[in-house]
């Protein structure tokens, strides 16, 4: 949780974020691949539990990945 802590922090987050490494939470939001892989995943999600913005990728390829400022955009919105 420290890491996530420091994420909001130097992005002056008004919202916790989340790091999931013991995928207890994935398994929850069924972002698992047919070999029960977890999925690299990001969710946007407000106070009333509304996902406001969802995005899975393979993890293979960095390129796929959502953009820092894509994340932000979507967070800023719902504040």
């Amino acid at each position: 949780m420290a890491d996530n802590l420091v994420i909001a922090r130097a992005n002056k987050l008004a919202y916790p974020s989340l790091s999931d490494v013991k995928a207890n939470v994935i398994q929850k939001y069924d972002v698992l691949d047919f070999a029960n892989v977890p999925k690299v995943a990001f969710f946007i999600i407000d106070k009333n539990g509304k996902i406001h913005w969802r995005s899975t990728h393979s993890g293979r390829d960095p390129n796929d990945l959502p953009k820092m400022g894509e994340l932000l955009d979507v967070a800023k919105k719902i504040q």
